[in-house]
């Protein structure tokens, strides 16, 4: 019953493999010599007489000579070969090996379940005999192929011959005469005006982001290949008559400066700005206005009219006490309006003055949630110029369900979608953009992909233009970090810091916070607390440095006394465990006497705190803790990890689940802040992180520094920016990924009307009669996915393997059932994986008799044998490895928490750190370009949605030829029982090898165990079980890696029964 569901599956799905065997008549030959087949595969030696695959005949059959069977995968097109005899002496002394001679070489299409060739020696034509034939038959003539008699060389592989199918180079797309404006709400630098003389000077904000060099600000950006001017508010106001000179101050420094009148900048930056949209943004709902009714608008209200009227701004008494007191119910509402007139106000006065400074070739690029409108108004100001708009959104991007709550949602989404391309730092802000804007707005994805949305981006379609959704997170500069960190303003503050707080030796945690409510430091200073309350062996050895910094009041910060709190908790903490357990630092502020037990004895002015002090903090601190509820942008956690990477050398980041740097900080321990009791004991884990694992830690994030710093994200969204005006004026012209894209490799889905009768549960009982009743049994079991939960394998990726290095081990109860599997000595047991050789060596090694094959059998390492042997499948074939190489690094840059790992037969991206959402589709698209990019190269591109990888392997390489050599070795020939399971696609080609090498003739039985007819070949039964209900070339299935331990006991019982019986 197996054997039949198996073959029908096997037939409708079309076979993987395609059994060949070869007779040919030659009379030519001399005693002692053979004939061969030699062609371009390596089952045919590679065109190496040597290693061709031998023909045998008889005394009885001469001068007919024939092959056993071999299995040619279905991914070879055509076949190219030649017979060739050769001498009793291999051709090694004495006569040389003759080629037969033909005016081109033979060629076969391995095409259906069987094709058996028949020639004639030095007769061109071939007759061929098929079974279960799938296409139409090749042409077995091909008179342009090269004839290698001639020079006996080797011909040229596929790769090298065919054109590459190379997607369409794009030419630098910033040639230096570019500008790139970049809008911002203030300007990056710091504007004064000495009261004396009345003089202005300027000087760049080393505070900012954009301070992207040791000078500080715009030189660096000359990286990007582009000049680059800021354009935003001086912040501060300016008179009238002096503007002109300030004007003139910032042309010098690459600025243009937006004048707002102080009411306008008020209303608009420090109400709506801060009041509505930056709660919001942050996934606080806005809370609906409460105030006391008066009588006279309570009277209105219940006349029925007058309520209705008030709130609608109407006439009647409800409109007349509204205008009467802001107090009144309409009143907040009336000023939320006002605060809204405003903010459109100020993005008006942006893109007037950028209306005002365009020329040809300017990008505009603006950032931040102040100037959400300036994308609309520069595009319609400026619309006969098609000016490419950038927009960056720094802030978090909240659910449909909470944005919703804003009265202008839609104006500002479709305000937004006016830029060419969209920046969010972390996927989720993305995702949940789009999501908005499909449900808001009723938009969807572009629905033809264009070049730049097959390169890592997301995309929506609006009014038949692409708007592109990019995502990558912008870092800091490492070579300021290291010039600040020589500094003598650096050197000075960490001196004083150590003399007045006096660490002693003490282990230093802490951090840096602004004191406002979603930040979290009344947090991590009552975790602190529990941690001595329950941790004694932390008294007296630990110290919280723990540094505040007020910040101007916001919607979500009104009524919660956050520095109150703070000073409370830090009083408390420091009379119950004495003044050393925490030195709190709160910026400006100069406690009283009655106030000192609260703080430390170091005060620091607004004056002292800059970058410096910051970093000189960052070199104390051993670990670093923030517990921030909700936080779009924050840098510092990079400074920390730069400064301790730079300087003092270790150092444990714990982090925030909330925080969007724990995204792309993979190393650092992330934390749920409102469970006090995991922040507790992410900080007892952080404290008891041995070196060696705090130091790989701290190294994966400084990697990720290191290649993302502020100058990579400035040139990767300019060049993004650049890409989609070119992709935007030539869309009909270059079209990547659409319905010409190459197949992969793979299971085929049905036809149309054709029912495909699903695999059945495997039934233990069977098997297990089956098991007792054969004489020798070959078992190949994949590992992740079958024989490990893959689940448990993607945690293991998540959170260890990058520290440990090693993957995930198969549980004792597993490894015990193998170990008793292979210690039968009728039993050969195998596993094959993907991973590399040093894994499974560090995993299963120590079974001697275990049968291991890494990167899908192209390493393998036999039974009893403890040296890896490295297939002959495709050795050579290593062209397509740059070209992967640089695909792959394309999306790794575009997509946070990617990275590649390269095997000796494969590459993989992995996307196990990545947002499941965001990887998955990234996933999709890499794997759609490097189907097109790599077409012509003998390479197999597979995306694994429950591995979370996309791997690009040698096609020759796969289980199925490593489960047919397994089964061709002359001990295995005579097996009665194999049993092959798995649970993905590079598990069906071994299904199909197992199902191809059943329906091949078995030799005959020399030696017949009690009760079998000598001479008469075995009876073998082919179980092929896939984890998991699903489209499948195996007969047979279980639900999951549980059910395979389930009959691997049932297996092993019977082992060792047997084992004890013959003891």
């Amino acid at each position: 019953m197996e054997a039949a569901i198996g073959a029908a599956e096997h037939q409708v799905m079309g076979p993987l493999f395609t059994r060949v065997s070869f007779r040919v008549r030659c009379p030519e030959t001399r005693f002692g010599e053979s004939v061969a087949v030699c062609g371009e595969l390596p089952e045919f030696g590679g065109w190496d007489p040597a290693q061709a695959l031998q023909l045998h005949t008889s005394a009885d059959t001469f001068p007919i000579w024939q092959s056993d069977t071999v299995l040619i995968g279905s991914y070879v097109s055509c076949v190219q070969f030649k017979f060739v005899i050769i001498p009793a002496d291999g051709g090694v002394v004495g006569a040389p090996v003759r080629w037969e001679q033909l005016p081109c070489n033979r060629q076969f299409s391995p095409v259906g379940e069987e094709l058996s060739l028949l020639c004639e020696y030095g007769v061109l034509a071939i007759s061929e005999a098929r079974s279960n034939a799938a296409t139409p038959e090749l042409s077995a003539l091909d008179v342009s192929a090269p004839d290698v008699t001639a020079s006996l060389e080797l011909p040229q592989s596929l790769a090298e011959v065919a054109r590459r199918a190379r997607a369409p180079a794009l030419a630098n797309p910033l040639d230096g005469r570019e500008r790139v404006l970049i809008v911002m709400h203030r300007l990056p630098l710091q504007l004064s005006r000495d009261e004396a003389t009345g003089a202005w000077s300027a000087r760049w904000d080393e505070g900012s982001m954009w301070a992207t060099s040791v000078d500080g600000g715009r030189p660096a950006l000359s990286s990007i290949g582009c000049a680059t001017v800021f354009v935003g508010s001086p912040g501060r106001p300016v008179p009238s008559d002096e503007q002109s000179a300030v004007t003139a101050l910032l042309a010098a420094h690459g600025c243009i400066p937006v004048y707002i009148d102080p009411w306008e900048l008020n209303e608009s930056f420090g109400q709506y700005t801060k009041h509505q949209l930056w709660p919001l943004l942050h996934f606080e709902l806005p809370a609906l206005p409460h105030v006391q009714l008066s009588p006279s608008s309570a009277d209105a209200g219940a006349g029925g009219a007058g309520t209705g009227s008030s709130l609608a701004g109407g006439g009647g008494a409800g409109a007349s006490a509204c205008a009467s007191a802001a107090s009144m119910p309409c009143g907040p509402y009336r000023a939320a309006k006002e605060q809204w007139e405003a903010y459109k106000v100020v993005n008006q006065l942006f893109a007037n003055v950028l209306k005002a400074q365009l020329r040809a070739r300017d990008m505009v690029w603006v950032h931040g949630h102040h100037l959400l409108l300036v994308p609309e108004r520069v595009s319609r100001e400026c619309r006969e110029r098609h000016v490419p708009i950038g927009l960056f959104v720094h802030t978090p991007f909240p659910s449909v369900a909470v944005f919703s709550a804003l009265p202008q949602r839609k104006v500002v989404l479709e305000a937004m979608l006016h830029a060419h391309i969209i920046g969010f730092h972390l996927y989720e802000y993305a995702r949940n953009f789009l999501i908005a804007s499909r449900r808001l707005l009723g938009l969807v994805e572009p629905t033809k992909g264009t070049q730049h949305m097959s390169s890592g981006m997301l995309g929506l379609e609006v009014n038949s233009r692409q708007v592109v959704i990019s995502i990558s997170h912008v870092g800091i500069e490492p070579s300021i970090v290291k010039s600040r960190l020589g500094s003598d303003e650096v050197q000075a503050a960490v001196r004083r810091l150590r003399d007045k707080l006096d660490m002693g030796g003490r282990v230093v945690i802490g951090g840096v916070e602004w004191l406002a409510s979603m930040q979290g430091a009344p947090i991590k200073l009552m975790a602190y607390e529990s941690l001595l309350e329950n941790y004694a062996k932390y008294r007296g050895a630990v110290t919280l440095l723990q540094v505040g910094v007020p910040v101007a009041g916001r919607a979500s910060d009104l009524g919660a006394d956050v520095q109150g709190t703070c000073r409370v908790i830090a009083a408390r903490i420091r009379q119950r465990f004495g003044a050393h357990a925490l030195q709190y630092i709160e910026v400006g502020f100069a406690p009283s006497a009655e106030q000192q037990p609260a703080t430390s004895e170091l005060e620091i002015g607004f004056g002292e705190w800059c970058v410096s002090m910051r970093v000189a903090v960052w070199t104390l601190l051993d670990v670093l803790v923030v517990t921030a509820t909700r936080d779009g942008l924050n840098l510092l956690p990079f400074e920390y990890v730069c400064a301790r990477r730079l300087h003092a050398g270790g150092g444990v980041c714990v982090l925030s689940e909330f925080a969007g740097c724990s995204r792309v900080l993979n190393g650092a321990i992330r934390v749920n802040p409102f469970s006090l009791s995991s922040v507790v004991e992410a900080i007892d884990r952080a404290l008891s992180l041995d070196r060696r694992d705090a130091e790989a830690r701290m190294a994966k994030d400084w990697a990720f520094l290191d290649a993302h710093t502020t100058s990579s994200w400035v040139q990767l969204f300019v060049r993004d920016l650049k890409r989609v005006l070119i992709a935007d004026d030539e869309r009909n012209a270059s079209v990547l990924g659409g319905e010409g894209a190459l197949a992969t490799d793979g299971v085929p889905a049905p036809g149309l009307g054709i029912q495909v009768p699903l695999p059945r549960k495997l039934e233990v009982e069977p098997l297990v009669r089956a098991y007792r009743a054969a004489s020798r049994r070959v078992f190949c079991f994949g590992l992740d996915g079958t024989l490990i939960p893959q689940d448990t394998v993607i945690t293991h990726l998540k959170e260890n393997h990058d520290f440990v290095g090693r993957g995930q081990a198969p549980s004792p109860a597993v490894l015990h059932c193998l170990r008793a599997l292979a210690s039968d000595p009728a039993n050969e047991v195998h596993v094959l994986s993907g991973r590399g050789s040093s894994d499974m060596s560090a995993i299963l090694g120590s079974f001697e008799r275990l049968g291991l094959s890494a990167e899908l059998g192209y390493l393998r390492r036999a039974p009893g044998k403890s040296a890896w042997e490295r297939c002959s499948h495709g050795a050579e074939c290593n062209q397509w490895r740059q070209e992967a190489k640089a695909v792959m690094h394309w999306f790794t840059t575009r997509t946070n928490g990617s990275y590649s790992r390269w095997q000796q037969s494969a590459a993989v991206w992995c996307y196990h750190d990545a947002d499941p959402d965001f990887g998955r589709y990234q996933g999709k698209q890499l794997h759609a370009q490097l189907v097109q990019q790599l077409g012509p190269y003998p390479v197999s591109v597979v995306h694994s949605l429950s591995k979370r990888t996309v791997e690009v392997r040698i096609r020759a390489v796969n289980k199925g030829l490593t489960v047919d050599s397994i089964l061709c070795q002359p001990a295995n020939r005579q097996a009665d029982f194999v049993l092959c399971c798995g649970d993905d696609h590079s598990d069906e080609y071994m299904f199909s090898a197992a199902i191809a090498r059943a329906r091949a003739p078995l030799p005959p039985v020399t030696s017949a165990p009690a009760g079998a007819q000598k001479g008469a070949p075995p009876s073998r039964r082919t179980f092929n079980v896939t984890v998991g209900r699903k489209l499948s070339r195996a007969a047979l299935y279980v639900e999951d890696t549980r059910q395979v331990l389930f009959f691997l006991q049932a297996l092993t019982q019977h082992a060792i029964t047997g084992a004890l019986g013959r003891a």
